[in-house]
């Protein structure tokens, strides 16, 4: 829903485009080409992850630590339990940056910060994309369509190894 209201917004920010004497909406690839950024959701999430190990990093007497390791004990309702932010959290730390246990893996912040980074670079790349060029990562290899060079070489946390139109990451080095 977040996406679409995004895609409606930049529609009209870039306007349509004329082609053979008619005019027509841009479609969605061209506006991500356009923008050349994370759209709202990836962005929330990894603000989130961002937020949850400065959760962690905090003492524990401050409100925030205590309300995320925090179990209160009241009458349950009926159905379904609610989904928690730090279930909501653990979700995301799997999609976005392949890993189970975040507590842990957030007590270091710096080691933290750099995979929260590398997950923001990778889902930029993902977007923007190019013919040939494939990833490499953990023994995955995905392959990329129009992505320009300047995306590609604005990242300084990798390790700029550029051969057979290869980017290699450094995150799990």
């Amino acid at each position: 829903m977040l996406n679409t209201f995004e895609r409606k917004i930049l529609r009209r920010i870039y306007g349509p485009i004329q082609e053979g004497g008619r005019w027509r909406p841009r479609w969605n690839n061209e506006l991500y080409t356009l923008y050349n950024d994370l759209n709202i959701v990836q962005d929330i999430k990894i603000r989130r992850l961002g937020w949850a190990g400065h959760i962690i990093g905090m003492e524990e007497e401050r409100i925030p630590k205590k309300v995320l390791n925090g179990t209160f004990h009241n009458t349950r309702p009926v159905g379904r339990p609610r989904t928690r932010w730090a279930d909501v959290v653990q979700r995301d730390a799997l999609q976005l940056l392949v890993v189970r246990g975040w507590r842990r893996r957030a007590e270091n912040w710096n080691e933290w910060r750099h995979a929260l980074r590398e997950a923001k670079a990778r889902k930029r790349l993902y977007r923007h994309t190019w013919n040939g060029i494939t990833t490499e990562q953990t023994g995955i290899t995905t392959t990329l369509w129009n992505c320009s060079q300047e995306v590609l070489s604005s990242h300084t946390d990798w390790d700029n190894s550029y051969t057979d139109k290869t980017i290699r990451f450094s995150m799990w080095e």
